[in-house]
Order: C-alpha cells, then structure tokens, then sequence
C-alpha cells in the first residue's frame, strides 16, 4: 500500500504489489531486514518509488497552482504499474 501525507491529509494512492513477510519489515527504517538478494531487489524496488513520489511532490511544489495538490496527483500524474 502506498500512503502520502500531503498537507497533513492521509492519501492511499495504490499498491506496490510487493508482499512483504512482516517479521522481515524494519518499521523504524522501513524497508526489509537484512542482505539477501531478494531483500536487496525490494529495498531497491521501495527506493525508486520513494524518489519517484519525491519527484512528484517536488514538482508540484513547484507548480504551485493553487489548486489542491492531491488534485493534482490524482490527475496529473499516475504510477506506472510495479511487477
């Protein structure tokens, strides 16, 4: 599940299609524990969607419209689908 804070209201955008054991998830740093292959692949996979949704946010600030960006989001812009 993906989870924006965007002036301080909570957005539920999508999912990342990544299923995760919840006894490998690191809360505090939030990615998966450890060095395995596969932890590597999705710590990586979580990593570009965080900067790709940073570059998003960014940009929008930017923009600076005046209309509310969760608007904006929701219409302008749409995650490509993850494996």
């Amino acid at each position: 599940m993906i989870r924006l804070c965007l002036d301080r209201d909570r957005l539920c955008i999508g999912t990342t299609g990544i299923t995760i054991d919840p006894t490998l998830w690191d809360k505090d740093y939030q990615k998966v524990k450890g060095r395995t292959t596969v932890a590597l692949q999705v710590n990586k996979k979580l990593e570009g969607i965080r900067t790709e949704l940073q570059g998003i946010a960014d940009k929008l600030e930017l923009e600076n419209t005046g209309e509310q960006r969760s608007g904006l989001l929701n219409r302008r812009y749409s995650l490509p689908k993850r494996e």
